[in-house]
């Protein structure tokens, strides 16, 4: 039976060239730009989807009382790692950083590079293939960091760069030396690596012991004046935002300075929309407005396609 279909489809495309071939054209092409934008709107929809419990995780932004006053995607540098440490029932973990631009050296190469100065909760909150490493303590110490394989193979010529020394430049006066302790996969895009700088960052250097800052308080991550640190958590299972929502009024009333008080109020935005409905939902309506276009292409190609049938079927009852 496809035998006969087949040699029909044969005869009436060898008969009717012309129309044959614009038939094959247009539905050939509406398809295929279908397909290029679904596969664009899937690679979309797919940004942070293979982050580690990513149902749980959540991006604590700033909703200010006075206009220009702080950033909206950063909160007071303390709040995530207190919620951790006074609600244990509630948050299971937590990741905050503060983003840098500096020279990173290895011997005689030397590259300006984006850094993340960070929480040591980095790959195990996120889950972060580790290639080369302790997957469950990337972080060794207070003079380890963690780079990724595109920085490992820059600075050393391969990916396997666990325990070789880099150096990091201008931190106030002097230099300071980590010690590699992991080299993470190269992340896909996301809204972690991703939050800020594009294309990310590819050395992380932990808090603790970092000399970058001259003030003794560092990145600030303990400072409840500071207001400029990403921050994200991750809350427990069954866990809701509403308790997540009194847990931090609670901080912030008891630990917040003067200066501070009652001028914000966190946010807490899912982390598996984050991409999709930031700056007022552009790439969702990007995503919405593009896949509106694949229909109306497919469409139009459908149409086109009974139209010349239907033409070539009058041509037929014509010649009979």
């Amino acid at each position: 039976m496809f035998r006969n279909y087949f040699t029909i489809a044969i005869r009436h495309i060898a008969r009717h060239k012309l129309f044959s071939l614009i038939n094959i054209v247009c539905i050939s092409i509406g398809i295929t730009f279908s397909m290029l934008i679904g596969v664009y709107i899937m690679k979309q929809k797919g940004v942070n989807q293979d982050l580690k419990n990513i149902d749980r995780q959540f991006v604590i932004k700033s909703k200010w009382k006075v206009k220009n006053m702080g950033l909206p995607l950063t909160t007071i540098g303390p709040l995530a790692k207190s919620l951790k440490d006074e609600f244990p029932s509630l948050v299971a973990n937590y990741f905050r950083w503060n983003p840098i631009t500096n020279v990173v050296s290895a011997g005689d190469r030397h590259f300006k590079e984006n850094m993340a100065i960070c929480d040591t909760t980095l790959v195990s909150m996120y889950g972060f293939r580790v290639l080369h490493g302790d997957k469950h303590h990337a972080f060794k110490n207070n003079s380890s960091a963690v780079i990724t394989e595109t920085m490992a193979l820059k600075l050393f010529g391969t990916t396997n760069a666990v325990n070789k020394t880099i150096t990091i430049s201008n931190i106030g006066s002097t230099k300071q030396d980590y010690l590699v302790s992991a080299v993470l996969k190269d992340m896909p895009y996301n809204s972690v690596n991703n939050f800020i700088d594009n294309p990310g960052y590819s050395v992380f250097l932990p808090f603790e012991g970092n000399h970058y800052y001259p003030d003794p308080g560092g990145a600030g991550e303990k400072d409840w004046n500071q207001i400029f640190i990403v921050s994200m958590i991750e809350l427990k299972p069954g866990v809701s935002q509403k308790e997540l929502k009194n847990a931090s009024a609670k901080l912030l009333a008891t630990n917040l300075p003067n200066n501070l008080k009652g001028l914000l109020e966190p946010e807490f935005v899912p982390l598996k929309s984050y991409y999709l409905q930031d700056n007022n939902g552009a790439v969702q309506k990007m995503i919405t407005t593009l896949t509106l276009i694949a229909i109306f292409i497919l469409l139009m190609a459908i149409i086109n396609f009974i139209n010349i049938s239907i033409g070539t079927s009058s041509y037929r009852l014509k010649r009979k």
